[in-house]
């Protein structure tokens, strides 16, 4: 088969390379109203032109403050479409305000192959994994989609992958583990020591003698940084418990420490007690549930999220668990993590994203917005309590010798960087803004504003567009009241151009128009223009991706013309490159 429409519409972990597959996303302002009998389905695949053999899968379907988001799977022969994701904003008046979409290919040339046992073994051995299930695929290579299948490996803690390989290759890798580096239960309060949100804050004091960590020792000095403090519980046959309906503590990996339970409700802990992690963890858990609770975000995460506050066999480092349900866990290698509220709020903010988009992966840029928007949230919920060294993150786990903790305040022009460094590199620059607005407009109001916006996160979504996506819910949520506010933060990093309006469609920012297709085909001249982005580079492919034309060095302009006469009789994709790295891909035909 070979249908080869593109999704246009008409007119700090081990050894995982997760980003080797570069996706490309496009959101299309939308004003639609349909027809009581038209059916979504329907209308996507006649606005975007999907031939008869493409299908829509609704795979999920979820509430924010003011939309329905449905999120599509397109398959070809009944077969997933790597990346092929389409998401419709439903206003609750039930116009669709926007659709957002990854550009693949959509050409199919092969036919599936069995996955070789010798290379599943391979697999198993090489991440000394299991293997939980395998899957087969589409995934997009060289302007097509090529045949391919889905491993997925699990072991005891640490690993929750992806493998996606084909004929001898491992073509992407996905690593599901976020790092930061019927009747309820039975619920009471009991009292506990915490630290609010860590010592150093509280203090006003950097890291460094006599504040420092010295191996978890009970410290006088850190000792009268405790505050007391009355958390929900669960008491039940005459025990208290460490869960509630928002939390659980409960041991997942080594050092294998169980919860305390107790017949009294005096949680009491010193520092040197492990308790007093645990007791730590569910107090802020529970505080920032119950916050993004008032904000009107009732039914996300949507579980009981598990919690393991020593963790990971001594790591530095804590990560969130996509698995159902989700977990986190928390290492103790140099400051234990879960005395810092930063660490704790930011490893949940991973939970809320995944329940609100059920992605995971994507580009570079994408997965440095989900440890963006989990350090903004970690510096909202601590600066709400103190704003002692507010620009920082991981003020008492990191700034010290075991690392530099991070930033939420940048400089940076959005324009002047690239990705290349991981996703941890420019964190601060997209926190910055978001903190800039909190200053000003106050922690609600950013905060209900920016969890509105994450749940139009696509698996490629751009600083950019996610600024856009931010300005379209202040509208939703406020009338556009903070309007200036919000564009003033991101135009001074340059993450939006100063000449951004409410007005500008999305899709403009990659307006691409080709004219004279049919000119093209009887070998006229094909004319491709983009108004607001140059043309960086363009590609012409025969259909088995062979090069057969391409632009030079020079190519820097917003409009170029392509002869067909050069071309032999046949189909051809054409593929364009703004200068913002913006890719798209056309189909052409030459009779």
């Amino acid at each position: 088969m070979a249908s080869s429409v593109a999704l246009a519409q008409k007119n700090d972990s081990p050894n995982y390379t997760t980003n080797s597959y570069q996706g490309s996303e496009i959101s299309f302002r939308m004003n639609k109203q349909l027809y009581e009998s038209e059916s979504i389905e329907n209308w996507l695949k006649n606005e975007f032109e999907l031939g008869s053999d493409i299908e829509l899968e609704l795979e999920k379907s979820i509430n924010s403050l003011t939309a329905l988001h449905l999120h599509y799977q397109v398959k070809i022969q009944g077969i997933p479409v790597f990346d092929g994701k389409i998401h419709v904003v439903k206003g609750n008046d039930g116009i669709i305000q926007k659709v957002i979409q990854n550009q693949v290919p959509l050409t199919v040339n092969e036919s599936f192959s069995a996955f070789p046992i010798s290379e599943l073994e391979e697999l198993k051995d090489e991440y000394d994994a299991q293997i939980s299930s395998e899957e087969k695929i589409w995934f997009p290579k060289n302007g097509q989609l090529i045949a391919a299948n889905v491993a997925h490996l699990e072991n005891s803690y640490k690993l929750n992958s992806d493998i996606i390989y084909s004929n001898g290759e491992i073509l992407h890798e996905i690593n599901k583990i976020k790092h930061f580096h019927a009747d309820g239960p039975n619920d009471s309060l009991i009292n506990g020591y915490i630290f609010e949100p860590d010592p150093l804050t509280t203090a006003m004091q950097d890291y460094g003698s006599p504040y420092i960590d010295f191996n978890d020792s009970a410290l006088t000095i850190l000792e009268n940084e405790k505050k007391q403090k009355q958390v929900l519980a669960t008491f039940s046959n005459g025990i208290f418990e460490l869960k509630n309906d928002f939390v659980e503590i409960i041991n997942i990996s080594q050092p294998n420490i169980a919860p305390p339970v107790q017949t009294n409700p005096d949680f009491l802990f010193r520092r040197s007690q492990t308790g007093f992690e645990d007791v730590n963890v569910l107090y802020h858990l529970t505080e920032h549930k119950l916050h993004m609770d008032a904000l009107g975000f009732t039914n996300i995460p949507g579980y009981t999220i598990q919690v393991d506050p020593h963790a990971l066999g001594g790591d530095d480092n804590s990560q969130f668990n996509p698995t159902i349900p989700g977990r986190l866990q928390f290492g103790e290698g140099g400051v234990d993590d879960a005395e810092d509220a930063d660490v704790i709020i930011h490893e949940y903010i991973h939970a809320y994203i995944n329940a609100a988009t059920g992605s995971n992966s994507g580009t570079t840029e994408r997965e440095t917005l989900d440890e963006c928007l989990g350090d903004y949230f970690a510096a909202s919920y601590s600066r709400s309590i103190n704003n002692y060294n507010q620009d920082h993150v991981f003020s008492w786990d990191g700034h010290n010798e075991f690392w530099a903790g991070r930033l939420v305040e940048s400089t940076k022009d959005y324009k002047q960087i690239s990705f290349n460094g991981g996703i941890y590199q420019h964190t601060d620059l997209f926190a910055s803004p978001l903190m800039e607005a909190y200053g000003i407009l106050g922690r609600n109001t950013v905060d209900q504003i920016v969890m509105e916006a994450i749940f139009s996160l696509g698996s490629s979504t751009t600083f950019s567009q996610m600024a856009k996506h931010i300005i379209d819910a202040d509208q939703n949520l406020n009338g556009g009241a903070n309007f200036a506010v919000l564009k003033t933060a991101f135009v001074r990093r340059n993450i939006l151009d100063a000449t951004f309006s409410l007005d500008e469609k999305i899709e403009n920012e990659h307006d691409i128009k080709v004219y004279g297709s049919f000119e093209f085909s009887q070998g006229g001249e094909l004319i491709i223009e983009s108004k607001l982005e140059g043309i960086s580079s363009y590609r012409v492919y025969d259909m088995t991706a062979k090069p057969i034309l391409e632009s030079d060095a020079e190519t820097s302009k917003n409009k170029i013309r392509l002869n067909g006469s050069v071309l032999k009789s046949g189909f051809y994709l054409l593929e364009i490159v703004l200068e913002d790295g913006f890719k798209k891909t056309y189909k052409l035909s030459r009779s």
